[in-house]
């Protein structure tokens, strides 16, 4: 980690933010836990701790995780300072002071606690990168070199149903995700190579866009 996020990080620690994270963690689990009465205790486990929120990453510990999880963090930051400034010219202008105040500190902490998460991601990121990057090369040269797969006829198609062809090389070198060659890897190749199953398939894309992958007998 660089000297200056390290000064920073110290910072949030020196200011409280460790303190506050359990706290609010604490709280948003008390709050969840009224929704999951009713659920069995395998359900409100997963509805609990499986699923990604402002503080946790979830399941999904994967480097591709932790790079959503990352992205969440500065646009719930925003949403905190939007909140944060608001409360800042209601202070100004407004007769009582307690709520506001209140709700100015508690905005402001909700900021430095997502920038402390970032930070210690994006080192997380970093020390992975390599690992992360070599594993993704090795997987698109899997697929690109598989014969069978060359085949196939590939297009994209939009959430208005416009359909656009796109070639398969290109398909996979665009990819900048491991879990995603990973999910191609698996349904292309088990589809592809059955002796039963001919037609079209699709795969979730990207932003509401679907991959129709179409195999010849």
């Amino acid at each position: 980690m660089k000297k200056n996020r390290k000064v920073e990080i110290k910072i949030y620690e020196t200011l409280g933010v460790k303190a506050f994270r359990k706290m609010a963690f604490k709280f948003c689990l008390a709050f969840l836990t009224l929704f999951t009465l009713s659920y069995s205790k395998k359900e409100r486990k997963e509805a609990l701790y499986g699923n990604p929120s402002n503080y946790t990453v979830g399941n999904n510990v994967t480097y591709d995780g932790f790079k959503k999880f990352k992205k969440s963090l500065r646009f719930n930051a925003s949403v905190h300072t939007i909140a944060a400034i608001w409360c800042i010219g209601h202070l100004l202008i407004g007769s009582s002071l307690t709520i506001p105040l209140i709700a100015l500190i508690l905005n402001l902490y909700c900021v430095m606690l997502q920038r402390y998460n970032q930070i210690r991601i994006e080192d997380l990121l970093e020390r992975h990168k390599p690992r992360y990057e070599k594993k993704k090369q090795e997987l698109k040269e899997e697929l690109i070199n598989n014969e069978i797969l060359l085949q196939n006829t590939y297009s994209i198609v939009d959430k208005k149903g416009n359909e656009s062809s796109i070639n398969y090389a290109d398909l996979i070198n665009n990819t900048d995700s491991v879990e995603k060659l990973k999910e191609y890897r698996r349904k292309l190749i088990d589809y592809c190579t059955s002796e039963y199953v001919y037609g079209v398939i699709t795969i979730p894309y990207e932003k509401k866009k679907i991959l129709k992958v179409h195999k010849e007998k």
